[in-house]
């Protein structure tokens, strides 16, 4: 007949401990991130907004508009638009933000 192995059960306050450190490590690492996104996201969306404004455009660039009329690529605006859709929506439902650019015809001809 096989012995039964019995494995101790841990102390309940250690036990707990490790669970809530655990659940503490978890919660402190998901609001760096949604801390980190949301702040990235008002850094960029609002510099764009004041560049905007200065240059009397009816949307913002997440990237300076500088950079952009030189190279006359948005790919890296696109990214960007499309990574901070989420947060953006809240921003224009909730406080009337202005959406971003969607394209720029930088000329006429080619």
């Amino acid at each position: 007949m096989p012995t039964r192995v019995t494995i101790p059960k841990p102390d309940s306050w250690t036990y707990r401990l490790k669970i809530s450190l655990r659940r503490l490590i978890g919660i402190v690492i998901v609001c760096s991130l949604m801390f980190t996104y949301a702040g990235s996201y008002y850094r960029l969306s609002r510099r764009g907004m004041h560049q905007a404004q200065e240059f009397g455009l009816p949307g913002f660039l997440y990237v300076p508009f500088e950079d952009a009329a030189a190279s006359e690529n948005l790919t890296w605006h696109y990214t960007l638009a499309t990574f901070y859709a989420p947060i953006n929506w809240i921003d224009r439902a909730v406080f009337g933000a202005p959406s971003p650019w969607i394209s720029i015809t930088w000329r006429l001809s080619g």
